[in-house]
């Protein structure tokens, strides 16, 4: 979809900084889009023009240390040892992802997924710092939030699964163990890479409104 959406910005602020967000406005209950890492709120460039043409409200935004929102004390010791090394890591999972790509969606992931991850670590100020400090803590968070399941099985609400199944990492068996825990769970399985949002953004909204 072409033409250039209008969205109000905010930037909320916080103890170690401001997070940036964007509000696009529509009606309804609001589709609240959160990135994952590496990335960031552009990851959903390409979703969101469908959203907003049901006439949702959209609002995206930047973790703290990623995107427009970077201004973060509490990272300012995390870096990277050895950039050559960060670098060759982000070639060689770039190249991961893209080999499991269907071939009709590769020219885009090098066009713009690529580029996008590369540029949140290499453009100034970077996202190296926020991504070393995820990673030091990523069993411990995995720790709690297992320890949270028990709250996840008592949802009494509809829950609805987007999945991909061109994914290397998060393969269609995590969907389904995860959907295991859900007492109202529907799982849609789209024929994509890790970034669906971007691969197939059409499918994605689609079984978002349905």
């Amino acid at each position: 979809m072409n033409g250039k959406l209008s969205f109000i910005e905010h930037y909320v602020p916080r103890e170690q900084g401001r997070v940036y967000a964007r509000d696009y406005k529509g009606a309804g209950p609001a589709f609240v889009l959160m990135h994952g890492f590496p990335d960031n709120l552009h990851i959903y460039d390409d979703l969101i023009p469908y959203l907003v043409a049901s006439g949702r409200r959209v609002v995206t935004f930047d973790f703290l240390g990623f995107g427009a929102t970077k201004s973060l004390a509490a990272l300012a010791g995390a870096i990277a040892q050895s950039p050559e090394q960060f670098g060759w890591l982000l070639d060689w999972q770039k190249q991961r992802f893209l080999d499991a790509l269907p071939n009709s969606q590769k020219e885009h992931y090098e066009e713009f997924l690529g580029p996008l991850i590369a540029d949140n670590f290499i453009k100034q100020p970077s996202s190296g710092p926020a991504f070393v400090q995820m990673i030091s803590q990523f069993f411990e968070e995995l720790a709690r939030n297992l320890e949270r399941l028990p709250e996840l099985e008592a949802l009494d609400i509809p829950v609805k699964l987007i999945w991909e199944e061109a994914d290397p990492y998060l393969t269609v068996s995590v969907a389904e163990e995860r959907r295991s825990h859900l007492k109202h769970p529907s799982l849609h399985v789209l024929a994509a890479g890790h970034w669906l949002q971007s691969d197939v953004p059409q499918l994605v909204a689609k079984a978002m409104l349905s």
